[in-house]
């Protein structure tokens, strides 16, 4: 193949003494990047000797072998090669005192396990990004024709544009540092992955170690999250938000930085009693919850509304997996035993689903009618695969009161690793109807990220 129209995948050195945690990594980034692997420390260092071995990150696991991560990453100041090569540490859990040890070391980031593949392809792009800065691999060619289109594995290739993304993050970070004399939090979210973003003047977003809502004293993203609606609608949005019994007001501005959108978020503690004094504090925080639960939940099932897709989901790029489920000859039901009976068809197999989903973060929408969409933002396709039977068993299994002779039945459509949200969306519907024609009942399809 000629020279001039080859590209060379940067190289990642996966460094972990567990054959699953390697392969659950290879398969998250083999497609985009060449893949290499050590199973203890010793290992990883023969492949960095001289000059990095032509590898452009590391993931380095903390507990490995005959070399610990932490002294690896000793080896690797000793050898000079730091600078050269970043090293991403895997941990189980955030271990403030291992991840401090780690970078004072000069770690790169840290991950922590279980893997969450959206996770691990940002850090593992931004870091190869930052370090793409400084210097270009040599195995990356050189001779590579701008009307070849973009480089996949570069944000922008164009003549000054790394510089011009400098200047952006430069601009933010100073306007930032320019709103804390007015607000008294400013922040910059990445609302597809929920995390906080250090923009920093050499160009480099940082994402921090926690998530967003942590601020606000949360397990999981807001439901009725403002920066999320700033992002959808590409504007400017404002909310009345609380942490305990302390209200605050959250403005929330989309921004571009290098052709990545984020959120500015500017929030202020409201002290001003005389606002306050119409309702009191604890009757206003009761009033916003209860707004944002009416704004965004369906009063016949209790599932999430089509509005809270429209304002929270629809505009992200990245779910991990979504299914569409529809409920089986539902018009026979409402036409046989009327339509009482058939709404309360549609709340017993809404709170089936509900059993079969057990963590607060996968998301269940009546999108309309009797079809419902179910996101999930962090599954392993294996667990996706059982939640999907087991919906179906569960539903299988219900019975509707003063119909015995309806049984009722779903039809699911499922998505995995499929992107951007809106075609995963639009590809598990007609995974759906498919499974509906054919009575397989569910259907599903495997994208790679």
């Amino acid at each position: 193949m000629d020279r001039e129209h080859t590209i060379m995948k940067y190289r990642i050195l996966i460094a972990d003494a567990s054959e699953e945690n390697r392969s659950i990594l290879s398969a998250m980034l083999g497609e985009q990047y060449e893949i290499s692997a050590a199973e203890n420390g010793t290992e990883a260092a023969g492949l960095l000797k001289g000059d990095g071995g032509g590898i452009d990150l590391m993931l380095l696991n903390l507990m490995l072998p005959e070399m610990g991560g932490l002294e690896v990453l000793e080896w690797m100041n000793r050898q000079n090669l730091i600078g050269t090569v970043p090293a991403v540490m895997i941990g189980k859990a955030y271990d403030p005192v291992c991840m401090e040890k780690a970078f004072e070391l000069g770690a790169a980031d840290y991950i922590c396990m279980p893997f969450h593949a959206a996770i691990v392809r940002r850090r593992v792009a931004n870091t190869i990004t930052l370090y793409a800065g400084q210097k270009k691999p040599a195995h990356i060619a050189e001779n590579r024709k701008l009307s070849d289109g973009p480089d996949p594995y570069i944000r922008d290739c164009r003549p000054g544009a790394e510089k011009d993304t400098r200047e952006e993050h430069k601009r933010i970070a100073e306007l930032m540092r320019a709103l804390k004399k007015v607000f008294d939090i400013v922040r910059l979210v990445d609302v597809a992955e929920s995390y906080q973003i250090k923009p920093s003047d050499n160009g480099m977003d940082i994402i921090t170690l926690h998530h967003c809502y942590a601020i606000w004293n949360r397990g999981q993203r807001c439901e009725n999250c403002v920066s999320v609606k700033a992002y959808v609608k590409r504007s400017q949005m404002v909310k009345i938000e609380f942490c305990d019994t302390d209200i605050y007001l959250v403005i929330a501005r989309y921004v571009e930085i290098g052709g990545t959108g984020y959120v500015l978020e500017m929030i202020s503690r409201v002290n001003d009693r005389l606002l306050l004094g119409a309702y009191g504090i604890n009757e206003l925080i009761d009033k916003i919850i209860s707004h944002n639960k009416e704004l965004y939940i369906d009063s016949l099932t209790g599932a999430f509304n089509r509005r809270y897709y429209e304002d929270q989901l629809k505009g992200l790029t990245r779910l991990e997996a979504v299914a569409m489920i529809d409920i089986d000859n539902f018009k026979q039901i409402n036409d046989t035993c009327g339509h009482f009976a058939g709404d309360r068809g549609l709340a017993e197999i809404v709170e089936t689903i509900h059993t079969c989903i057990l963590r607060v973060r996968d998301v269940l929408i009546r999108f309309g009618g009797d079809e419902f969409l179910l996101v999930f933002s962090e599954i392993s396709a294996q667990e996706f695969e059982e939640v999907l039977e087991r919906i179906r068993a569960a539903v299988s299994e219900c019975s509707l009161e003063g119909c015995p002779q309806i049984r009722l039945s779903v039809s699911i459509g499922g998505v995995h690793s499929v992107y951007p949200a809106v075609k995963a969306i639009r590809l598990a519907d007609e995974l759906m109807y498919r499974a509906k024609a054919t009575k397989n009942t569910v259907l599903t399809f495997y994208g790679n990220g």
